[in-house]
């Protein structure tokens, strides 16, 4: 005697497993099944070495979409490569206030008005890169397929990209000539006559009599100001001025000597 189908229980059922089953899109999806997202893609000016899939895009730090895939596509005719890269955003990161923006148009207009993604380093130890975004209305927008099948965000080099072009446009050979000539011109002046006739008369203005005798004198007036002051009657009050005078004093014999020779 076979057992009749309870209705109720049936419905319980399939109500119970269609829970768990969105619970679970919720959970393991993250949530992105009912976020309204935008596919761009974009081609970066550099090597993409450290770019993986699911690398965050940051709008000014804040995480607005991510990296869906990196693809290599090689021309069969000509074998030239591009590497596009697929940014999954989320239009509703980024929220208009104020403006005339038609509604889904945001990013496309941001990109009329400066938007430009960039390569940014995450770690120095892992060598991990994000996709940096930001409105830079100053840099030239960047296209290199705009008839694709996914409309393209214009990129700009990273700092790390215009580092390097910079250190390439530098010519080190001219760096090592302009060196090799301030070498020789230093060991020009080291060993011309003049810079000798120098050093010469100021040794012999250093050793002449005039300045010893000067020297000589302005030690013996300091001396005589420090016998005066240990004889005299009110050493505190004559004491504090003349140490103010010794202090001044003995910096100014070599301008004395100066003035004895000019």
């Amino acid at each position: 005697m076979s057992l009749k189908a309870n209705p109720t229980l049936i419905g319980a059922f399939l109500l119970g497993a269609t829970a768990l089953l969105v619970a679970g899109l919720m959970v393991f999806g993250g949530g992105r099944f009912f976020t309204e997202t935008v596919t761009y893609v974009a081609y970066f000016p550099e090597t993409v070495s450290g770019l993986n899939d699911g690398a965050p895009v940051n709008f000014r730090g804040v995480k607005v979409g991510v990296v869906r895939r990196i693809e290599v596509q090689l021309d069969a005719q000509d074998l030239s490569v591009t590497i596009p890269a697929y940014l999954q955003l989320q239009q509703r990161r980024i929220r208009e206030i104020g403006g005339t923006i038609p509604e889904g148009d945001l990013i496309a207009e941001l990109i009329e008005r400066g938007l430009r993604a960039q390569l940014q380093l995450q770690s120095i130890v892992t060598g991990q890169l994000s996709v940096q975004l930001d409105i830079l209305p100053d840099r030239p927008a960047r296209f290199v397929d705009p008839v694709g099948e996914f409309p393209e965000m214009p990129t700009i080099p990273s700092s790390m990209q215009a580092f390097a072009e910079t250190m390439e446009s530098i010519s080190i050979q001219d760096m090592v000539n302009d060196a090799r000539q301030i070498l020789a011109g230093l060991k020009k002046l080291i060993n011309s006559p003049e810079l000798a006739e120098i050093l010469t008369g100021v040794n012999e203005f250093v050793n002449s009599e005039e300045l010893i005798g000067v020297v000589r004198h302005a030690d013996e007036a300091i001396g005589d100001i420090q016998t005066l002051v240990s004889n005299s009657l009110t050493p505190v009050r004559i004491s504090a001025s003349s140490c103010e005078l010794i202090r001044l004093l003995r910096p100014m014999r070599i301008w004395r000597a100066s003035l004895t020779i000019y």
